[in-house]
């Protein structure tokens, strides 16, 4: 990835890159399996109470996010978007942009998406919309469509046009009810708790009859979840992103993924920044095609200060198409903290993550004068960079990729 300035020869070498990432990739997987052990400890824990959600539309979270295949975390992310699109139902008035009822859809978007638990076609109009058992199990087949849950905050971002701030307030939000204890009953052996919505039903009731059993959840390393270290060990900071291609090493191990990124061990957020200001980090994603498109100064970053193990006191730094789900405060080994995105259609986010030089985004292999001259400092294949690629793939994550390049400088 660039670092802080425009590549002009990423376009040149995409094709040999491309490649060579295949052949790591099967060098990953050994690699995973024998020295992963911190992801692989991600666990889905015991149903605990759950503060905000109302009891009576647990179930429905539950059972739509089963027949939509939305993971360990639908039912979290579905209450999330429920208590911020109307307060659970509170407000079905429409809104400023025009979205109406117990899930905030567009009517034109609800004259396309809008499903009965049953999957046959809700009614058009407030008997529809206001209904809670169509507006929920339309909401999990819309954000299905948009991309959950293989990257939920891109789905939400894309929902009515959202705006950055919500996306990162639904991902917080549905993070802290998994936490508590809302979460797909399928992950744990059982089955979602039978609910339904008759077809034009009106008002906020919510039905009885059975939909069957729960769709089998995905592993951690699809789902979001953190992985579960213990005190002093790193955690695989990829556990929660999908779509996973390492490239090259450069000032720091460069990555196209979706999803989110998670902190490799327990540590206090120095910097945080979302996209959009001047950072100087580019936005950057890689297309269907394997193009590297990277723009501009105003990708995000987020650095934070390990605070265990063998690296206490070294900064780590993850930017570009990121977006920071916390801005202050510590944080805990395998827990996410940054959501890869937006990105562009048919595309996926680029990030650089490795050694910062301190509490503020900038590079410890700048710093230290390994960055090469010219138009693009990430041509080198930075001691620094190696250094990091090195501490991933002991966590279990795929290396960055050498490209054939010298190591430059000799300590970081």
């Amino acid at each position: 990835m660039l670092t802080q300035a425009r590549s002009p020869f990423r376009a040149m070498m995409i094709a040999a890159l491309l490649v060579v990432a295949t052949v790591a990739g099967v060098i990953a997987i050994v690699v995973g399996v024998l020295a992963r052990f911190g992801a692989e400890q991600c666990t889905l824990g015991a149903p605990g109470p759950v503060a905000g959600p109302p009891a009576q539309l647990v179930p429905l979270y539950e059972a739509a996010a089963a027949k939509y295949q939305l993971g360990p975390m639908g039912p979290a992310y579905l209450a999330a978007v429920n208590e911020l699109e109307s307060g659970f139902g509170q407000n079905l008035g429409t809104s400023s942009a025009g979205a109406v009822g117990f899930m905030q859809f567009l009517p034109s978007t609800w004259a396309t998406e809008g499903v009965t638990p049953t999957g046959a076609p809700a009614p058009q109009g407030p008997a529809g919309w206001n209904n809670p058992g169509d507006a929920v199990f339309s909401a999990a087949n819309y954000l299905s469509r948009l991309g959950a849950p293989g990257n939920w905050w891109q789905a939400i971002y894309e929902w009515g046009g959202k705006g950055v701030a919500e996306a990162d307030q639904a991902t917080v939000l549905a993070r802290d009810y998994y936490d508590q204890g809302l979460q797909a009953q399928g992950a744990a052996g059982g089955t979602a708790t039978p609910v339904s919505s008759s077809s034009g039903a009106t008002g906020n009731s919510v039905g009885t009859t059975s939909l069957g059993s729960a769709a089998p959840a995905p592993t951690a390393s699809s789902g979001s979840c953190a992985a579960s270290v213990p005190p002093g060990v790193y955690a695989n900071p990829f556990t929660n992103s999908v779509n996973l291609t390492p490239m090259r090493i450069d000032m720091g191990v460069d990555y196209a993924a979706a999803g989110q990124i998670d902190a490799i061990g327990s540590g206090r957020i120095t910097y945080a920044s979302s996209p959009g200001h001047s950072t100087g980090w580019p936005t950057c994603n890689l297309t269907t095609g394997g193009t590297i498109v990277s723009a501009g100064s105003s990708g995000g970053a987020i650095v934070y200060q390990l605070t265990s193990g063998p690296d206490s006191g070294k900064f780590v730094y993850i930017a570009e198409q990121i977006v920071p789900l916390v801005h202050s405060g510590r944080v805990q080994a395998g827990q996410p903290i940054a959501a890869l995105g937006p990105t562009t259609p048919n595309a996926t986010p680029c990030i650089e993550t490795g050694w910062a030089s301190g509490a503020g985004d900038g590079t410890q292999a700048s710093a230290d004068g390994q960055a090469a001259p010219g138009g693009d400092p990430g041509q080198s294949r930075t001691y620094c960079g190696n250094d990091f690629s090195n501490l991933l793939t002991a966590t279990g994550a795929p290396p960055g990729l050498t490209l054939g390049k010298p190591v430059v400088g000799t300590s970081c």
